[in-house]
């Protein structure tokens, strides 16, 4: 039985790269209550592929 995640993946909207993007979307829901501590994470290729974004994104 796979665990699901109760969080849906986003990335806030600035200019930043994804990673600080996704880490920016990550706080807010933490700091809104959206997260509580516990709460499972998408596993990483179902966070990129909900965020079409690459598993091995890097910034050059």
């Amino acid at each position: 039985m796979r665990l699901t995640s109760p969080w849906t993946p986003r990335l806030v909207d600035t200019r930043a790269s994804a990673s600080e993007r996704l880490v920016a979307a990550l706080t807010e829901d933490i700091l809104e209550g959206v997260l509580d501590s516990g709460d499972r994470l998408p596993a990483h290729r179902d966070l990129a592929d909900k965020l079409s974004i690459g598993v091995a994104a890097t910034e050059m």
